[in-house]
């Protein structure tokens, strides 16, 4: 994660309180916050399950050839592709990485950053609960200069600043 989101640790992470963001998720309608698996055994058992289920469910079904096709190439591919997305290796797994997947609603805005594509996810700013400085951050990543752009943002003063020990 530093490589993609703290720029090899010259910059910071932020730490949210999960069940802050799960309560705001509206159960499930605004978005969907999952842990990454980084077990292999867990991986496979868990595409296993998904190609077993759909196994069950076209048979009881009676789909036609036609459907059949439809049926593993957009339900089934795409559920596979889903599970997917939760995959790292096991070499990752001290970061405890969860991702969020976005619904979609009015008040979902995309926008684009360093010229990746985003989307900006409302919730409520307690949920911030510390930020990490890299072990490399810059000069103008101080702790006061980071306080100051939270309170510019409207965080909290007195959320912790914590410098990375890995």
């Amino acid at each position: 994660m530093w490589a993609d989101y703290a720029d090899h640790g010259k910059r910071f992470a932020i730490a949210f309180d999960r069940a802050m963001l799960l309560s705001a998720a509206e159960e499930g309608r605004r978005y969907a916050l999952f842990p990454m698996l980084y077990d292999r055994k867990v991986q496979i058992s868990g595409t296993e399950q998904i190609v077993d289920h759909a196994i069950q469910l076209q048979r009881r079904l009676n789909l036609s050839s036609h459907d059949i096709e439809q049926f593993w190439l957009e339900e089934v591919a795409f559920s596979l592709m889903v599970c997917g997305s939760r995959f790292k290796h096991n070499k990752w797994q001290l970061e405890h990485e969860f991702r969020i997947a976005v619904q979609g609603g009015d008040d979902i805005t995309p926008f684009t950053a360093a010229g990746r594509p985003r989307v900006a996810v409302p919730f409520d700013r307690n949920a911030v609960v510390r930020i990490v400085r890299g072990r490399r951050a810059a000069a103008d990543l101080k702790p006061a200069q980071i306080r100051e752009r939270l309170k510019r943002a409207g965080y909290r003063d007195d959320l912790p600043i914590l410098n990375a020990s890995t």
